[in-house]
């Protein structure tokens, strides 16, 4: 199978929310990269792709919340892969530090976030306040 992927994937276990309109769906994260992440559900999701949502990972290791503005890429039954559209300035700390912590790849890190920079400029307001 070709790996279309542009960002190392790193393995994760911790627990997730997925909240989109009036759904809230907890889940675990089962793994996460720079841009995005695949998230377990523990029942069928009602997205489709192309669906913006927000995501809310709970860190245990590091005792903190990360929220990201997420779109739904792909999903099938209770599994969904969603790419991350904004994240704030905190967020973004406490992802680099969880990816540089459960990756060999630690140079890697900087490069993506440098690409994903480029490609990702949305905010908060389209999926608080939709158009």
């Amino acid at each position: 199978m070709n790996n279309k992927r542009r960002f190392e994937r790193v393995p994760c276990n911790e627990k997730v929310m997925v909240h989109y309109m009036d759904h809230f769906m907890e889940g675990k994260l089962r793994n996460l990269s720079v841009n995005g992440a695949l998230v377990q559900l523990e029942n069928d999701m009602p997205m489709q792709p192309g669906v913006q949502c927000l995501i809310t990972i709970h860190l245990n290791i590091f005792e903190s919340t990360l929220h990201f503005l997420a779109e739904v890429r792909h999903s099938h039954g209770n599994a969904a892969g969603v790419k991350f559209l904004f994240m704030d300035s905190d967020t973004k700390i406490y992802l680099d530090s969880l990816l540089a912590f459960r990756t060999a790849n630690q140079h890697l890190i900087s490069e993506e976030y440098d690409y994903s920079s480029r490609y990702n400029n949305s905010s908060w307001e389209g999926i608080l306040y939709p158009r």
